[in-house]
């Protein structure tokens, strides 16, 4: 496994150009080893998965999810109608969902598209493993890193821009940042949850980003986003911040 694990970040590595030394790839193979270990450890994911085969999990249907309606609308049923109707016929993308993206039932929208740089790598497992993988009904998948500009995708999501624990596994999170300001249009919301440090043990495959909380918010409104709402899971091992956000 461990071998396989290593082969297949260097493969990863390589095809993206990225220096080693920058840690980038050790991030990775941090992120593709605890991913197949918790896909392996849960017994209930194939029925994840399956929910984009099953219609009545369908956005277009009524279904809500419970820890995305905590974290990024408070809880509030209607704020997240609104989210429905305002995402209806427009472009969505989800950056770094790692092993299943939420877009799987976003079926209002009329494109949805993920980046993330182990999606090949994923992908490959889910189907050798459980015969399905949870990127269905996705319209483009970019296997990459979210640091380097995708010029077909500046300015063209209108609906919604989804990244949730993602950036820190970057040293160029700031990139990533600047990047996604550049891909939503106006009237965009971003929905954004991030550890912002980590304890010691977590600093081989994770990246510190900042101590204050608030300089970060300030960072996503210097990018060109009104923060509409603000939450913290507030675990205590951990700094990290999250928001509901427009872009202006």
């Amino acid at each position: 496994m461990r071998e396989w694990l290593g082969n297949r970040a260097a493969r990863v590595a390589k095809r993206l150009g990225y220096d080693p030394r920058l840690k980038w790839m050790d991030a990775q193979a941090f992120e593709l080893h605890h991913a197949i270990e918790y896909m392996k450890g849960q017994p209930n994911f194939a029925d994840v998965v399956g929910r984009s085969e099953r219609p009545e999990c369908f956005m277009s249907a009524g279904f809500i999810d419970g820890l995305f309606l905590t974290e990024f609308f408070g809880g509030d049923v209607d704020r997240h109608k609104e989210f429905v109707s305002h995402i209806a016929g427009k472009a969505v993308l989800d950056i770094g969902p790692c092993i299943y993206t939420p877009l799987c039932l976003w079926d209002v929208a009329a494109n949805r598209a993920i980046i993330e740089p182990l999606y090949a790598a994923v992908s490959e497992w889910q189907t050798a493993e459980l015969g399905k993988n949870g990127f269905a009904n996705i319209d483009q998948a970019f296997s990459q890193g979210a640091e380097k500009l995708i010029p077909d995708l500046v300015g063209k999501i209108d609906g919604a821009i989804l990244v949730r624990n993602c950036i820190d596994h970057s040293p160029h999170w700031a990139f990533i940042l600047a990047n996604i300001s550049a891909y939503a249009a106006p009237g965009c919301q971003l929905l954004l949850w991030n550890d912002l440090m980590h304890p010691p043990a977590y600093l081989d495959g994770h990246y510190d980003i900042t101590d204050d909380a608030s300089s970060f918010s300030t960072l996503l409104k210097q990018l060109g986003f009104r923060i509409d709402y603000e939450f913290s899971i507030q675990n205590t091992n951990f700094l990290d911040y999250g928001c509901r956000a427009t872009k202006l």
